[in-house]
This record gives structure tokens, sequence and C-alpha cells, in this order.
């Protein structure tokens, strides 16, 4: 996505996150479908933790071993194209992340500086979290993780 489009999707979670706070709300939670965007969350884990794409990259909704397989080969290929571009955490989110990603970051973000706690239920949200961190560390302190989810990198969410 180019900036502009990324900078939509950031302020579009925002407005989420202030209406819940216009509505004296305590806990915030965002959420998505979880259907084909665990390729583009494990590109932003990759870049973002600095690890091998294989050490991240699971079946997601059920891939067999020819599919994550294929999954590694398309991270590292997004990698690659992008590398000299990662350099933050805003462009690491505007050249591998989706819409809806960018909305749970700017949702999350904005939910901290209202004092409102996010609960992050999942993988892509999990990433998501991890670049609002990156982005405003001061946020991470308003995160509660709801579980733990069977992702090979979860472990190194959880640290940073």
């Amino acid at each position: 996505m180019n900036m502009e489009q990324c900078s939509a999707a950031l302020a579009a979670g925002s407005d989420a996150a202030l209406q819940a706070d216009a509505l004296n709300c305590q806990l915030f939670i965002g959420g998505e479908m979880g259907i084909a965007n665990t390729t583009s969350a494990t590109a932003l884990a990759c870049a973002l933790l600095d690890c091998p794409v294989a050490d991240l990259t699971g079946p997601g909704t059920g891939l067999d071993h020819a599919g994550v397989l294929h999954k590694i080969a398309v991270i590292e290929a997004a990698l690659a194209l992008h590398r000299p571009q990662l350099d933050d955490p805003l462009a690491i989110l505007q050249c591998l992340g989706g819409f809806e990603i960018a909305a749970l970051v700017g949702a999350y973000l904005a939910a901290a500086q209202a004092g409102i706690t996010v609960l992050v239920d999942g993988f892509i949200c999990s990433v998501a979290a991890l670049l609002a961190v990156r982005l405003n560390p001061s946020c991470r302190a308003w995160l509660l993780f709801a579980h733990q989810v069977q992702s090979p990198a979860m472990p190194g969410y959880c640290k940073h």
C-alpha cells in the first residue's frame, strides 16, 4: 500500500478507538477474519524481529507442507523486494502489511493514548500489537494478550 493508504487505514483504526473512548469503553477488542493474512503478518514479524522466514512461518489455516514451503518463498520474495525500505516500523507496515493490520495498529495506538485497555486476540492482532509497540513503546502497558496461538513466531512477539 502507499503511504496515503497506510495513513488512511491507521486513521480508520484510530477513529474506531476514539469512538470507543467517546462511549466511555474501558476495553477495546479489535479483530479480523484470519483468512489469507497470516502470510503478510508473518512477513511483518520477520522484518520486525529480524528472524529467518522458515523459523516463523506456520501453516496458517491448514496449509500442507508444500503450501508452507510456497508461503515461505512468497514471504522471502516480499522481504527481498522491499528490503531497502524496511528501515522503520511504519515503512515495514506500508510495504508488507494489509489494511486490516494497519487499522488494528491505529486502533491500538489510539486506545492506549486514551487510556483504554486493549485485548489482543490471535496471531494477526499480535503482529499489529508488535507494530504498535515499535511505533510507540508506551502503548505496551495497555496491551493484554488473550491467548498464545499456535504460531512459530508467537514467543518472539511476547518478548517484545
